[in-house]
């Protein structure tokens, strides 16, 4: 059986040390799910179809796909604690992996995840919302641009926005960056590719159901009008 060096050992240790404080200190705080979360797929899961009979001005995420939240499970708000902490480790380990890459340091990683032990529960780490599903999105993205898998970036980052459509500005400066660093139609193809899978399979879904007017009208007019 492979044995970790004593140094490997004790970051580890850390790192569990540190995940564990903050799931300690996520269950002593006040923990609010927005109602959304479990009115919409709902609703969504009982016939009505979404932005035509349900009125929400936000891209889907898990809400509004025949695959939600509800059917997922998290249905009551004892549930959504659960996926709020699970959520919380897995961006730990998602932040020391990339801190680890960019740092070169196990230890200077341990810093980063520190920092978001501090921080979380004072940026609205008590609430669970779209922004809160974000990270398990745009972490690995730009771990993969990191690595030059633009294609993979381009998927992530197209799935982002299917969560939500602030992260549209963010796809175009990662755009830009690709375009001034790399000067290839070819990887600039590839990235886009990546991108608009998501969107399109989102767009023909809401076309097949007969609501991409509203969707159309609530997402992009109502918002940006």
């Amino acid at each position: 059986m492979k044995s970790f060096p004593p140094t490997r050992a004790l970051i580890y240790s850390i790192l569990f040390f540190i995940i564990a404080a903050h799931i300690f200190i996520l269950t002593k705080i006040i923990f609010f799910p927005y109602p959304e979360l479990f009115i919409y797929p709902y609703l969504s899961n009982h016939g009505l179809k979404p932005y035509s009979q349900i009125l929400d001005q936000h891209f889907p995420g898990f809400m509004f796909f025949p695959v939600n939240l509800d059917n997922l499970g998290m249905n009551t708000p004892e549930a959504a604690r659960l996926w709020s902490i699970a959520l919380v480790i897995i961006i730990h380990l998602m932040l020391f992996l990339i801190g680890k890459t960019i740092l070169k340091s196990d230890k200077k990683a341990l810093l980063v995840n520190l920092l978001f032990l501090i921080w979380h529960p004072f940026f609205e780490g008590w609430v669970l919302w779209i922004d809160s599903f974000l990270p398990l999105l745009l972490l690995p993205a730009f771990y993969a641009l990191l690595r030059k898998k633009v294609f993979i970036t381009g998927i992530l980052l197209g799935l982002s926005i299917v969560f939500k459509q602030t992260t549209i500005p963010l796809s175009a400066l990662v755009f830009i960056y690709i375009f001034l660093t790399t000067r290839s139609l070819n990887i600039i193809f590839r990235f886009l590719l990546g991108i608009f899978i998501p969107i399109s399979l989102m767009v023909l879904y809401f076309i097949s159901i007969g609501v991409f007017g509203d969707f159309w009208y609530w997402t992009v007019i109502f918002n940006l009008t």
